[in-house]
């Protein structure tokens, strides 16, 4: 069953939060998902532009590594490129609900 996931960064000027990304993916693969988003997080300078595109090319790698049928990378929001975030968040919704599943924070 595929479910709806949108990763969501928090900028720490910013009173809305940032969605940068929206797709579609596997409930079993959940944890996975969770892992990669927190090993991105790592690698990431704490920077809006830095984050924007390690979760760009994270997109891309898991529409190839788990058959993602639908992706999307989006921007909404009003953070400048330079701007540090406090926290990426990942989302899934299930049953017309939305639930935080992973919250890693700067």
């Amino acid at each position: 069953m595929q479910l709806q996931y949108r990763i969501i960064i928090e900028c720490n000027k910013e009173t809305t939060p940032v969605t940068i990304a929206g797709f579609l993916a596997a409930e079993q693969t959940e944890s996975l998902l969770c892992k990669h988003l927190s090993n991105l997080c790592l690698q990431s300078d704490g920077s809006f532009l830095c984050t924007q595109i390690l979760i760009t090319n994270l997109m891309l790698q898991w529409t190839d590594s788990f058959s993602m049928n639908a992706t999307q990378t989006l921007k909404n929001g009003g953070c400048k490129n330079d701007q540090h975030i406090e926290a990426v968040c990942l989302y899934k919704t299930f049953n017309g609900s939305e639930k935080l599943i992973n919250k890693i924070n700067f």
